[in-house]
């Protein structure tokens, strides 16, 4: 018997793979002020992502909290800028997703389905960007082939 998280879970999945979709045949992320990304970036990302579970193990929550919320601004900052184009507007939108997520754990708790329906609009939103580096680093190396 398939559980109602199933579908949940199943529909954000549709909902992120098909907002991806849509997001990179239409906007053009900006490349990072430091330069590109290469393969050596890709593996150190790698190697934090692989990590970061033994980080929630061994740092305090505050400062673990302090992490994910650093990384979550940056992703929805680099999701959101080519669609807004201005920053302050790109920051008001950013802040008021995560206000918005902030809110439904003070009002609902973080185990009520409320909360998990704004934590999953704010997933399903940072979902897009982070596949796009890889993208670029795999065109850059065929171009550099042909």
């Amino acid at each position: 018997m398939l559980y109602l998280s199933f579908y949940v879970v199943l529909s954000c999945t549709i909902c992120a793979i098909l907002g991806g979709w849509g997001y990179f045949r239409r906007y053009a992320v900006s490349r990072p002020p430091i330069g590109i990304f290469t393969l050596k970036d890709i593996a150190i990302m790698s190697c934090f992502i692989i990590l970061v579970p033994f980080f929630y193990l061994v740092l305090p929550l505050w400062l673990v909290a302090v992490l994910l919320l650093l990384a979550t601004l940056s992703i929805l900052y680099f999701t959101f800028e080519p669609m807004l184009h201005i920053r302050w507007v790109v920051w008001l939108v950013v802040l008021i997703l995560l206000a918005a997520e902030f809110g439904a754990a003070l009002l609902f708790g973080t185990r009520n389905n409320a909360f998990f329906m704004v934590n999953n609009v704010v997933l399903v939103c940072g979902a897009k960007w982070p596949g796009k580096p890889l993208e670029d680093i795999f065109q850059k190396e065929n171009d550099e082939l042909f």
